[in-house]
């Protein structure tokens, strides 16, 4: 009975603390700031000596992080939307979010961004600029901006 109570503790710590995927860091002295942040727990070496891991994902990463980046993200994926992963850091570093593009490190020229990746790194923020140059509030708040404008040139 003991053994099957060892057994069931080490199966649920095992399940709650896991090791985070590999990545690749600026070196291979695996820590901050080669990997940058770790929101929760922290890097460790990986499978191999090129590459890094966080040592202990949590649970959960769709919210409560500080601090949280993109290899943190990738180390700890959050739940996947669609196809897309979950492997980039929210612009707040607040959580792993499923967007297209890094919300931290995107080249605006070649990455371009929808409504839904405004949604998830920039909340405040959802919907994204005609130009594609950001994100702007939602279309309510310019609506009604636009027509007071409109009222101010007409008076």
């Amino acid at each position: 009975m003991n053994t099957l109570k060892v057994l069931v503790s080490l199966l649920l710590v095992s399940s709650i603390l896991c090791k985070g995927a590999d990545v690749t860091c600026t070196s291979t002295t695996c820590g901050v700031p080669a990997c940058g942040a770790a929101a929760s727990g922290s890097w460790t070496q990986g499978s191999t000596a090129q590459v890094c891991a966080i040592d202990n994902c949590p649970a959960s990463v769709a919210s409560g992080l500080t601090g949280a980046t993109d290899n943190f993200c990738t180390s700890c994926p959050g739940a996947t939307n669609g196809s897309t992963k979950a492997v980039f850091a929210n612009s707040a570093g607040t959580a792993c979010v499923a967007a297209a593009y890094s919300c931290l490190n995107r080249v605006v020229a070649t990455n371009k961004w929808t409504d839904a990746d405004c949604a998830v790194c920039t909340p405040t923020t959802p919907k994204m600029k005609s130009d594609g140059s950001g994100c702007q509030a939602a279309s309510g708040y310019l609506l009604i901006a636009s027509l007071l404008s409109l009222i101010a040139l007409l008076i």
